[in-house]
């Protein structure tokens, strides 16, 4: 076995350990809503539920964080004063501190057929 293996399987216990123990003493606040984009733009299932949210009032009752997205000029007015942008930074906060939290990642691969097995 690599050494590198080796420590990795003797940190990651601990690394994990804190990371619980810090996320139950956070205080999570009950009505944030974060939703994470990792590619920089809210992608097709991301602004899909940002919009429901916003569309079914759920805006009333909770606060609608968008962290990582940075196509603010591809929504209209109305959309953006019910939501609110974030940068990246100040996303690792709301991560921290917000109890509910969507993670979206760059899209997955698309592979045809003729590639894969298909019924």
């Amino acid at each position: 076995m690599a050494l590198s293996t080796k420590i990795n399987r003797m940190i990651a216990p601990i690394v994990y350990s804190v990371a619980s123990l810090m996320n139950k003493i956070i205080v999570k606040k009950e009505n944030n809503i974060l939703i994470y984009c990792a590619n920089d733009v809210l992608n097709d299932n991301s602004e899909a539920l940002a919009r429901y949210l916003v569309s079914r009032d759920y805006v009333k009752k909770y606060k609608v964080i968008i962290g990582g997205a940075s196509n603010l000029n591809d929504f209209d007015a109305d959309f953006l004063e019910k939501v609110q942008f974030v940068s990246r930074k100040k996303s690792i906060f709301y991560y921290l501190k917000s109890k509910y939290v969507f993670l979206f990642f760059r899209e997955l691969a698309d592979y045809s057929c003729e590639k894969t097995v298909c019924s």
